[in-house]
């Protein structure tokens, strides 16, 4: 039985928020969800609680998901980190590599290429036995 993968959505956007763990329970199995508003809390959460994957936007309020994924780093190396952000630019793209992000994705999200991008994020820790 394969393990269940533990993945955490960080975004302010409340309608993203309600589809998106749907979105990736059915097609994603086995996986866990949680969701945070608030990417100060998030950054505490990640301090208690291992993930696999992380999903933050960029553009929040209090704190930007470069300045997220900067903290999430020290706290959680080994957690693969998916930016996502709806203002596409070389600039952004370029910063979330130099944090250490796994991907940074456009949106709105294209589902098929989001999944793939989260597979392969998952593949690199998931490896068969």
């Amino acid at each position: 039985m394969p393990r269940t993968a533990k993945i955490l959505v960080i975004d302010d956007d409340l309608t993203l928020l309600a589809a998106l763990p749907d979105m990736l329970i059915f097609n994603l199995d086995p996986v866990e969800v949680e969701v945070i508003t608030c990417p100060v809390e998030a950054v505490q959460r990640v301090q208690g609680v291992a993930y696999d994957v992380i999903i933050c936007d960029v553009a929040m309020p209090r704190l930007d998901g470069i300045a997220v994924l900067q903290q999430l780093r020290i706290s959680s190396p080994a957690t693969r980190c998916i930016l996502m952000t709806g203002h596409w630019d070389e600039e952004i793209r370029t910063k979330a590599q130099q944090a250490g992000a796994f991907a940074c994705v456009p949106k709105p999200i294209e589902r098929h290429s989001f999944l793939e991008t989260i597979r392969q994020a998952l593949a690199t820790i998931f490896t068969p036995a």
